[in-house]
């Protein structure tokens, strides 16, 4: 059934607190905190927050406080901003603080007993990360306690997960995987043999056992074992698919959500089991680019489409190598903006055709936000990858 709304429509992560039966929700510039459990007649919302840095990526829980991390600064933003990872009230959500020791785009972290390992990247203008580190974040007073490189072959740090004493690092732009032992102080960076392709947010990593975790590899979803650097074979091909989430408390069921840019009423989800077999399909709405589980329940979370109260647009295909299509339900003036992940605008075109083609050919590999601003000043802003 459906929970509740938030702000914007571009969803970054969820984040689930089985103890008190609640998932926080972040939106790009807000988030929710809402019970799970409240019937569909029944109000769901607990406390909501919303702020003026349109980046929210990823959310943590330490204590009674909510991590915040972000991957950029607000659109027109200049000098160096401070407010990539930030602290709320986990509870009503108000702020509390900023740690400034976080200089660059917190796309990931873990909390691990009373400190946060952040990553952090120095990218160039292709994206694809020069060196990577991990800032340790002392959270009981929000302090730095040092930097750790894990490598000094260039490789970036990506998506993190902690096994036992290990926390290791999923690296696409290297295509490396990286391990730090929190014990020992050992490190390690290894190259991979497959095509790793970890989600840039939202859940994107699941343990099953021991060092064995699920993660998208090669155009699947499949077993990759850490610890040896050993892929366990591809379970679930995923052309087109976009989140998934793993189930382990009854028996191992995946979710994952399948995504027709062209045509969002055909979008669906399927569920399968640890054979990679589909066993049966759910719900899904526009663009469902977050899922989780949490007591054998899927918790999805839809994106609204573009546009809510005007003209709606499609974009495709998603990743593009060369020209992004859009398509509105009717030809109407549109101004359209592409910046990149900084908020520097790369591209500004306006149109009243109802079939539009942007070249992004020139544009570097990466991440880019694509805003469409009708007549009356409705605004809305979607992501898309350039290969």
């Amino acid at each position: 059934y459906g929970l509740d709304t938030i702000r914007v429509t571009s969803i970054q992560d969820v984040l689930i607190d089985e103890a008190n039966n609640v998932a926080y929700i972040a939106a790009q510039d807000s988030i929710v905190r809402i019970n799970y459990l409240t019937p569909p007649s029944g109000s769901s919302r607990l406390a909501a927050a919303g702020f003026g840095a349109p980046s929210t990526v990823k959310l943590g829980l330490y204590q009674n406080q909510l991590l915040v991390g972000n991957f950029y600064a607000p659109f027109g933003f200049v000098g160096t901003y401070t407010n990539h990872l930030r602290v709320f009230d986990a509870t009503t959500l108000a702020f509390i603080d900023t740690i400034t020791a976080i200089t660059k785009p917190a796309k990931d972290f873990l909390v691990v007993g009373d400190f946060a390992y952040v990553a952090q990247n120095s990218t160039t203008s292709t994206f694809q990360d020069t060196m990577g580190y991990l800032s340790v974040i002392d959270l009981r007073d929000y302090s730095l306690v040092r930097q750790d490189t894990l490598s000094t072959t260039g490789a970036d740090i990506g998506r993190l997960v902690l096994v036992g004493d290990v926390i290791y690092s999923v690296n696409k732009f290297s295509n490396t995987i990286s391990s730090y032992n929190l014990t020992t102080g050992a490190k390690n960076t290894v190259n991979t043999t497959v095509n790793l392709q970890p989600k840039d947010y939202g859940p994107t990593l699941f343990m099953d056992n021991n060092s064995v975790c699920y993660l998208p590899y090669d155009d699947s979803i499949g077993l990759y074992n850490l610890a040896t650097n050993m892929p366990m074979g591809g379970l679930i091909a995923t052309p087109g698919g976009f989140a998934f989430a793993v189930d382990t408390t009854l028996s191992t069921r995946i979710a994952v959500s399948f995504i027709d840019f062209i045509n969002q009423s055909q979008n669906k989800g399927i569920l399968y089991d640890e054979a990679g077999d589909s066993i049966s399909t759910f719900q899904v709405g526009f663009s469902p680019e977050v899922l989780a589980f949490v007591q054998s329940i899927i918790v999805g979370v839809d994106q609204i489409p573009a546009f809510p109260q005007g003209p709606a647009f499609e974009y495709f295909p998603n990743p593009t190598t060369a020209m992004l299509q859009l398509a509105l339900e009717q030809a109407t003036p549109i101004t359209w903006v592409i910046s990149d992940l900084m908020g520097r605008e790369l591209l500004r075109q306006a149109t009243t055709d109802q079939r539009i083609s942007l070249d992004v050919s020139r544009f570097p590999a990466g991440t880019y936000f694509l805003t469409g601003t009708d007549e009356k000043g409705r605004v809305h802003t979607e992501k898309f990858v350039k290969q």
